[in-house]
């Protein structure tokens, strides 16, 4: 902890947490990145990471999970909106091995990438989609198609690959002056008459192309998602291969 002040290689980790699941990771982590150390006075209900997870119960963590890792990305389940906030040892020297399948993990700079900037080409090409906290993003063709345009520090990112795909090892490219701020493309805010929950389990549906009673869909039409009677997702069209989540 440094009392709001970072110094030499160190740097201040600052988001907010929503009520319900987020998907974060950490481009810097204090000494003690132990689930205490880290989340120490939040209300928390647990923390699920790709095949491990802990459980807040009573004043204690219970689980496989007892520390958070620099690459790794994690589901973080909040009782109530709440910030984190600490200083820490930058995390942006992180080497990545990805296995076939999904891996989640992190992004380790605090600023903002588009994904073609960011990776590495050749990793890209390792990757069919990418997926964030209800947002994803499809390679087509080399081509990032969905609501996912890049990558923010604080979240937490699933990189979906062929299964039996050989590991493949890569680091991010450092981002320039001009990523400081947000690159990423803001989504329009969700109706209240559309709204679901965020799920730890989700699903994107891309769609290339509506067209109702011989009409194409046009730019501020609501996509929907149900099952049953219950919306489990919605998205503003905009496009062709515009992602549709369900939770």
């Amino acid at each position: 902890d440094c009392a709001g002040v970072c110094f030499g290689s160190s740097a201040d980790a600052s988001f907010d947490l929503h009520e319900g699941n987020n998907l974060v990771s950490f481009y810097s982590l204090p000494q003690d990145a132990s689930l205490e150390g880290i989340f120490d006075g939040l209300d928390l209900d647990g923390i699920l990471g790709e095949g491990n997870a802990s459980a807040y119960i009573g004043d204690a963590w219970y689980g496989s999970l007892d520390e958070i890792d620099a690459a790794s990305g994690y589901w973080v389940q909040a009782n109530s909106d709440q910030d984190i906030d600490f200083c820490g040892e930058s995390s942006s020297s992180v080497m990545y091995t990805l296995h076939d399948a999904n891996n989640l993990i992190s992004y380790p700079y605090a600023g903002s990438q588009l994904i073609s900037d960011a990776l590495p080409g050749a990793v890209q090409d390792e990757v069919y989609a990418i997926v964030g906290e209800g947002v994803a993003s499809l390679n087509i063709g080399g081509n990032w198609a969905g609501s996912l345009n890049g990558f923010d520090g604080g979240k937490g990112y699933w990189f979906a690959r062929t299964a039996g795909s050989e590991d493949v090892q890569f680091s991010y490219n450092a981002p320039g002056l001009s990523d400081a701020r947000s690159v990423t493309t803001a989504l329009p805010e969700v109706p209240e008459a559309f709204r679901y929950a965020q799920s730890t389990e989700q699903s994107f549906y891309f769609v290339e192309a509506i067209t109702q009673n011989d009409e194409a869909m046009t730019d501020n039409n609501w996509i929907l998602a149900y099952n049953n009677d219950v919306i489990v997702g919605a998205r503003m069209w905009n496009g062709e291969y515009t992602d549709i989540p369900a939770m």
